[in-house]
């Protein structure tokens, strides 16, 4: 593919080409289940408003947690139903809503 009125460090991981008049959607928010396998020392337990950093494919970005109340399966329970909890620790498995503090760019310049 070639590309014309772009310099090559311009252009960065997780662009995307797309028709100008139908410009890509995308979101900064998503919903995940997550299982807690490393805490740090001075970072015990996750909850509302914990930073952390989000792989996925080749990008790697800040994130932060956003859902207030979390929910994890209760163990002792066979059924497996899911209790409301206000935190997240060692060993836990829960559902979250992750916001990652994306960089918005604006490529206006190159649709002339």
């Amino acid at each position: 593919m070639k590309l014309k009125n772009i310099e090559e460090d311009e252009i960065h991981r997780g662009f995307v080409i797309c028709d100008r008049n139908k410009p890509c959607l995308f979101s900064n928010q998503f919903k995940a289940e997550i299982e807690i396998l490393d805490v740090s020392a001075n970072k015990p337990i996750i909850t509302k408003g914990f930073e952390c950093m989000v792989h996925c494919h080749t990008a790697v970005e800040e994130g932060e947690i956003l859902l207030a109340k979390m929910i994890v399966e209760d163990k002792k329970n066979p059924e497996n139903e899911k209790k409301e909890l206000k935190f997240l620790k060692l060993g836990d498995k829960g559902e979250v809503v992750i916001k990652v503090l994306i960089r918005k760019q604006s490529l206006s310049k190159y649709f002339k």
